[in-house]
């Protein structure tokens, strides 16, 4: 997406359906995802 992350479209998305669920994917390890801060710590992510 060329304007905004995955994260930053469902925290928009929650806002206005705070009960949706959303399914995150990535190429990149746990850890790197972690330790950049793109997502919080203790979320799981597989």
């Amino acid at each position: 997406m060329p304007k905004k992350s995955g994260k930053e479209v469902y925290e928009e998305l929650k806002k206005v359906r705070p009960d949706i669920k959303a399914l995150f994917m990535s190429g990149y390890a746990a850890n790197m995802i972690h330790k950049k801060g793109i997502i919080e710590e203790g979320l799981d992510l597989s």
